[in-house]
């Protein structure tokens, strides 16, 4: 009897810390290209993602994972969320027109959110277009 209510007591406990978590809500990702080289552009992905926190240290987007194609292709840890009310990141990214990236970000505390984005083409910006000159 004793040990039942030590069990139902720690599987109670063991619940409530998901209770009070808040999961990222919405997450938006763009791709902003620098100018193409052998067919492929160096560029950065911007990561954008409602995640409210009252304890930047304790509740936070812990792990951002980018996928290309639907293959993991890189894992980024992070210890704390800068600010309270989202989180943003710029990564850097080489990409080709018809990829398909998406990122997943999750929290220390459970939950998680993913978000896609396919690369339609990539065109040098105005100011490096010389074929005017």
């Amino acid at each position: 009897m004793k040990r039942s209510v030590i069990a139902l007591v720690v599987m109670l406990m063991a619940g409530t810390s998901f209770v009070w978590a808040t999961p990222p809500t919405e997450m938006e990702i763009s791709y902003d290209p620098a100018p193409p080289s052998a067919g492929q552009a160096r560029g950065v992905l911007h990561v954008e993602a409602k995640h409210i926190s009252d304890h930047l240290d304790k509740h936070y987007l812990r792990r951002l994972v980018i996928y290309r194609n639907g293959v993991k292709e890189q894992e980024i840890a992070y210890t704390r969320q800068k600010y309270p009310s989202k989180f943003i990141e710029d990564i850097p990214l080489i990409v080709k027109p018809g990829e398909t990236i998406s990122v997943e970000v999750f929290c220390s505390q459970g939950g998680s959110k993913r978000a896609e984005l396919t690369i339609d083409s990539i065109s040098p910006a105005p100011a490096d277009d010389l074929s005017a000159f």
